[in-house]
């Protein structure tokens, strides 16, 4: 009977173990729509749902270079006023590998938190997806020294198409038809 409830313990430790890394998200968030080529916005990288206290750690990011392309990283230095590192940035792949942020204060940040600030540019029509990885330099350290597990969030991105100025004239060209067409009914 022994043998059964520290299996049975062992087992609920696990789950448990399990459950709060489930918990730990890093989420990317945008209040951009309608974008065309050449707008600029911004994203929002942040943690959500931490339980433990963060030390720091670090991320990746990749999308497709022919709809987006990356014109800056700003970590969030009121919360990670320790370290703070942009990362590299490959354009030609559409990569941003390990930005990195740390604080060193008495009281780390917890629950919801900012992270970073990135901005883009559209370069071309079509959907991508900012999909958020690990850095493998930079793995998110709890206050008491252990690596936590994170879920990457992902936001996609539609960039519609601009219309070619010959769509527009055959546009008013047929809104012209209609007071013709009118006419030709009513008569």
């Amino acid at each position: 009977m022994t043998r059964l409830h520290t299996l049975a313990a062992a087992a609920a430790l696990l789950l448990a173990g399990t459950a709060v890394q489930a918990e730990n998200r890093m989420t990317l968030s945008t209040t951009a729509t309608d974008l065309l080529p050449g707008a600029s916005f911004e994203v929002q990288v942040g943690g959500a749902d931490f339980a433990a206290s963060v030390l720091g750690g670090g991320f990746g990011l990749s999308w497709d270079p022919s709809v987006l392309q990356l014109d800056s990283v700003v970590i969030d230095a009121v919360t990670w006023e320790f370290a703070r590192g942009a990362g590299l940035t490959d354009a030609a792949s559409g990569a941003l590998s390990d930005a990195v942020f740390a604080s060193n204060r008495a009281v780390l940040p917890t629950g919801a938190f900012p992270i970073a600030r990135l901005v883009f540019t559209t370069v071309g029509a079509g959907v991508t997806t900012l999909a958020s990885r690990e850095s493998a330099l930079f793995p998110w350290v709890s206050e008491q020294g252990d690596v936590l597990g994170v879920d990457y969030g992902q936001l996609r991105v539609t960039v519609g198409v601009v219309p070619e100025p010959a769509t527009w004239a055959m546009f008013a060209g047929a809104l012209a038809l209609v007071p013709l067409v009118r006419r030709r009914r009513a008569a």
